[in-house]
């Protein structure tokens, strides 16, 4: 009986890694680095945008000026960067 609910446990994380790996494998990640003439800017916004002008996902860049986002690879969108002072 032990063994038995031993080997339901072990096929249940099994399954729940393949699970997870085959939806990461499912996206693209765009990263970059922000710059200007002179330097990198800090805490410029990068955002995906949707087909409908709504924002998918974003994020602001580092104290290096750089960014990552992981966007699913379906998503044929915009990607926008915007900085104010």
């Amino acid at each position: 009986m032990m063994n038995m609910n031993l080997m339901k446990h072990i096929v249940l994380i099994i399954g729940l890694t393949l699970a997870a790996l085959s939806v990461q494998a499912q996206s693209n990640i765009v990263r970059g680095t922000v710059r200007d003439a002179k330097e990198t800017l800090i805490g410029v916004n990068v955002v995906v945008m949707n087909k409908d002008n709504r924002v998918y996902t974003g994020i602001s860049t580092d104290m290096n000026g750089g960014y990552m986002l992981k966007i699913p690879a379906d998503l044929k969108d915009n990607l926008y960067i915007t900085f104010s002072l």
